[in-house]
């Protein structure tokens, strides 16, 4: 199954740095990680709060059914 499990913790751990300066990449990594997983609430919560600091310029960085999920989650 991946790492999923450790990208997760890892990016817990800069969680409030990612907030505080608004970077998307720790939310990108848990929106990731939570879609493989299967659980899309946590992929839904983490991709919005990626869209909210990057914009339209996320998708530049998504895969197919990344692209396609946070399209149907911000619509």
């Amino acid at each position: 199954m991946g790492h999923y499990k450790e990208c997760i913790q890892a990016s817990l751990i800069a969680r409030e740095w990612t907030l505080t300066n608004q970077v998307p990449l720790p939310s990108i990594c848990l929106g990731r990680a939570y879609l493989a997983l299967g659980n899309h609430y946590q992929a839904k919560v983490y991709f919005i709060e990626a869209h909210r600091f990057a914009g339209d310029s996320l998708y530049e960085g998504l895969h197919e059914d990344e692209k396609e999920f946070l399209s149907q989650v911000i619509a």
